[in-house]
């Protein structure tokens, strides 16, 4: 390669193939830290209601369970959740279940079913009035696909076999849950404590970010200028 009619010497190959190793070297690592950077989206939060004596129901005890609102207004992709409840046993599994909204009810078969590993729950404190244990639980999930914005439903159980589960309730003012005794009937709204209401879960998207095809180039641009230029500096000091 010959730049104004001057031929390269060896040393200055050398540093050329070093300046510009370095700015691939550079592009390369830009491009790693930019893919592989973690973004969390918040897609549903409900707190737990920590102050409120016998703040909870039984789900999946004697058949019965809990179904849960929560509204998305986009498409959304769930795949970590976080939940609060009491147990009489340790660790143990659940199963987390989504549904359809039918006019304002659950549907009554899920369109998503997980059963997770067996999950120890960490303790957060005594119920103020039971003085039992609450424990809060976090899991990723596979794809949970949200393909439009609307209502949907939430339900964390125990897994068949496995101790008794109350979810306890979050702090969020809402609509009320639902509840049945069995997996294939219909559900009817509870109303054991209209004043609580809601129950305590978090749902999140933590995904890899993917950069736009214009973030490499802009990179890439950046890395050669700079590779350019410091090749440049170096052969005016020897001209």
């Amino acid at each position: 390669m010959r730049f104004t009619g001057v031929p390269l010497s060896p040393p200055e190959i050398l540093i050329m193939k070093q300046v510009l190793l370095a700015g691939l070297v550079c592009l390369g690592f830009c491009f790693h830290l930019t893919a592989t950077s973690a973004s969390a989206g918040m897609i549903a939060s409900q707190p737990l209601d920590f102050d409120t004596p016998f703040a909870g129901y039984f789900s999946e005890f004697n058949g019965q369970q809990i179904a849960e609102d929560f509204i998305v207004t986009a498409a959304a992709t769930v795949n970590e959740v976080t939940w609060w409840g009491r147990s009489s046993g340790g660790a143990r599994a659940f199963d987390i279940l989504f549904f359809q909204d039918v006019a304002g009810v659950p549907d009554v078969t899920a369109f998503y079913s997980y059963t997770t590993p067996v999950l120890a729950g960490t303790f957060v404190g005594n119920d103020p009035f039971e003085q039992t244990a609450t424990s809060i639980w976090n899991t990723a999930i596979p794809d949970v696909m949200l393909a439009s914005p609307g209502t949907y439903w939430l339900t964390i159980r125990s897994s068949a076999g496995e101790p008794s589960f109350i979810w306890q309730h979050a702090t969020a003012p809402g609509a009320g849950y639902y509840v049945r005794y069995s997996n294939n009937e219909s559900w009817t709204k509870a109303t054991w404590d209209p004043e609580r209401n809601e129950m305590a879960f978090v749902l999140e998207n933590n995904v890899a970010v993917v950069p736009e095809p214009s973030t490499f180039v802009l990179i890439g641009t950046g890395g050669i200028g700079l590779a350019g230029y410091g090749w440049r500096r170096k052969r005016q000091q020897w001209t």
